[in-house]
């Protein structure tokens, strides 16, 4: 159905291919009404706006696969689309691409994006929109970002299973507002070279950003966390008691994990293997210049449990004005010894 009028019935969902340049399986003009069909190869979008407003756009019982973008809607519109699935195998821009627009943006099966993507694979910027993404999935994008949520003053939701993998581009990078969050079991994020997990200035919502795993294998920083609010907080939980099961974070320059301005760090099952290879500076009276596998300030409640340090060039853990520091299990090893280096280094710690 396109428009209030029917142009096919059946028992299945009839499937719209484009070859050819770069050709949409949808050009939308304003106010449109889609629902009903599922769109495989494209050589250029999915769903496309035609270089204007989308208007309020209604969109249904659509799926999208195979290569091309699934959604190119970057100037501006209201939103209420559902889409069954959302898969691409390659694209020249980025695989979701959304700016600019309100209403909600959904995904209620599983969100595959594989291959090269010139944007990206979700790419959210400057919008009200809240995009949920439900039934799990897969966004491995090699360099370039996984998942692009900037400048936004609405919501990103992952969750059902959401697998997110780079090698030197950043995992999850959400940034300038909005609130992000990641629910249920079994959501995980890996990178070889780039940042995990960037979440800075933007609020993680009361429903915590939740993985069971989150690794890291080189570069300046596994996980950076800074003014992400005080409802919810990241949680990685890894399964059971299993040593590792909550990711592994190794080889990393300056600070494996940085926690700034947030709340409710909880990290379980982690191993970090020389998560700190290039020392900071310090004096008595100050370790905020400090480097470490763990660097906390201003943090409201921390939790670490099965968490395990070998190898730093500086200090294990630093802590300053953190409150409620709680470690059980937990082990560092190989820190260093020099002057204003240890295994921990705390100032102003408080709490129970």
């Amino acid at each position: 159905v396109m428009g209030g009028e029917t142009f096919e019935q059946g028992t299945g969902l009839p499937t719209t291919v484009t070859t050819g340049g770069a050709n949409n399986g949808v050009d939308l003009a304003q106010n449109n009404e889609i629902s009903g069909f599922d769109i495989g190869d494209t050589t250029g979008a999915g769903l496309a706006d035609s270089g204007g407003s989308v208007g309020s756009l209604s969109v249904s019982d659509v799926g999208k696969s195979g290569a091309g973008q699934i959604v190119d809607i970057d100037q501006g519109g209201t939103l209420d689309v559902t889409l069954n699935s959302a898969a691409s195998t390659a694209s020249t821009g980025g695989a979701i691409d959304l700016a600019e627009v309100g209403g909600s943006f959904t995904v209620t099966g599983a969100t595959v994006i594989t291959g090269a993507h010139g944007g990206g694979g979700v790419d959210i910027t400057g919008s009200s929109v809240t995009a949920t993404f439900s039934g799990g999935g897969t966004v491995s994008t090699g360099t370039a970002t996984a998942v692009n949520f900037v400048g936004n003053s609405g919501a990103l939701a992952l969750g059902g299973g959401f697998d997110i993998a780079t090698t030197t581009g950043t995992g999850l990078n959400a940034s300038g507002a909005g609130t992000v969050t990641a629910t249920g079991a079994g959501n995980d994020v890996s990178a070889a070279g780039g940042v995990a997990v960037s979440v800075v200035g933007t609020a993680i919502g009361a429903a915590d950003l939740t993985f069971e795993s989150v690794s890291a294998n080189g570069g300046s920083y596994a996980i950076r966390l800074n003014g992400t609010g005080s409802d919810g907080g990241l949680h990685i939980t890894g399964t059971g008691m299993t040593d590792g099961s909550g990711g592994t974070i190794q080889n990393i320059g300056i600070r494996g994990i940085e926690a700034i301005d947030t709340a409710e760090l909880s990290l379980g099952n982690m191993n970090l293997v020389n998560a700190n290879t290039i020392s900071g500076t310090s004096t008595d009276l100050d370790v905020s210049a400090s480097n470490a596998a763990v660097y906390l300030s201003d943090v409201a409640g921390v939790s670490l449990d099965n968490v395990h340090i070998n190898g730093v060039a500086d200090t294990g853990i630093v802590g300053i004005d953190v409150s409620d520091f709680v470690m059980d299990n937990s082990s560092i090893t190989e820190a260093r010894d020099a002057i204003h280096e240890s295994g921990i280094e705390v100032v102003n710690l408080s709490g129970d």
